[in-house]
């Protein structure tokens, strides 16, 4: 039987918690997407990128915006 760790490759994160494993921070950075997104380009910007790209259309705003 073999144990997985998780290994942190990334310096920054939108909330401290968010190194402590990789579900927590990508719940993290969905939040801080939807209602901080300044801060998670600021921090993040790939990342915002990427859940913009991947994950913009689905996050639409009620106006039929996305972030």
């Amino acid at each position: 039987m073999s144990s997985s760790e998780f290994i942190n490759v990334r310096g920054t994160f939108v909330s401290d918690d968010g190194r402590d494993s990789p579900d927590e921070d990508f719940a993290n950075n969905v939040e801080f997407f939807l209602f901080r997104p300044e801060k998670l380009k600021k921090t993040s910007p790939g990342v915002y990128d990427w859940l913009k790209k991947n994950y913009g259309d689905v996050f639409a705003s009620p106006k039929g915006k996305t972030r």
